[in-house]
């Protein structure tokens, strides 16, 4: 835009801090089992779909359940113990705060590269530790290794995956400064005031 007219204002994605209380506890259901999220649409699915081959290799090391929110009535991943939660306004965000960690994986293609994030912004306002693909906004929502994960490959996915999986302390420092960067770089809270002087032309 900048090619065209020098006043330009970049306003991000954003959420609703306070309709998203962050976790308090971190550790999994009491068989160890982790709850792992991801929410998005069914047309989106085949994004998840794209890294089923982390997640079915990461099932046979480690005890989880892909919770996916919004994939559609039936979806699964062969090898994966899938739980298909449906989307509802109402819901979303205790159901957000139910999760262990927060999942965005993506192919590195153009459309990819144009996606807002929304899903990774909701993960770090409810709190959770999370793993993203180095692709297009994700890389603008997290700093790797200080509030999220960022993978550049499938491999290096579920490699980061398991970090979270396995240790505790990370999951409490990502899910902790996610949770401040949602609230400061994305929440309607911090883009509101920047949004109506927009409109206002001040």
């Amino acid at each position: 835009a900048l090619q065209y007219n020098t006043h330009v204002t970049v306003i991000p994605t954003v959420v609703d801090a306070d309709n998203y209380r962050p976790k308090e506890h971190y550790e999994f259901n009491d068989d160890g089992r982790a709850n792992i999220g991801w929410i998005g649409t069914p047309v989106t699915a085949q994004h998840l779909l794209s890294h089923s081959a982390a997640l079915r290799s990461l099932a046979l090391r480690r005890k989880f359940v892909l919770n996916c929110i919004g994939a559609g009535a039936g979806f699964q991943i062969p090898g994966v113990d899938v739980c298909s939660t449906p989307w509802s306004a109402k819901t979303e965000s205790e159901v957000l705060r139910s999760l262990d960690i927060g999942i965005m994986p993506l192919p590195d293609d153009a459309i990819a590269r144009g996606k807002s994030g929304l899903k990774l912004i909701q993960y770090l306002a409810a709190g959770l530790p999370a793993v993203a693909s180095a692709v297009g906004a994700n890389c603008d929502i997290i700093v790797d290794n200080v509030s999220g994960l960022l993978s550049h490959s499938i491999d290096e996915f579920a490699i980061k995956l398991e970090m979270l999986l396995a240790d505790r302390d990370l999951r409490i420092s990502l899910g902790t400064a996610g949770r401040k960067v949602a609230v400061e770089r994305f929440s309607l809270q911090s883009q509101s005031e920047k949004f109506a002087s927009v409109l206002m032309g001040s």
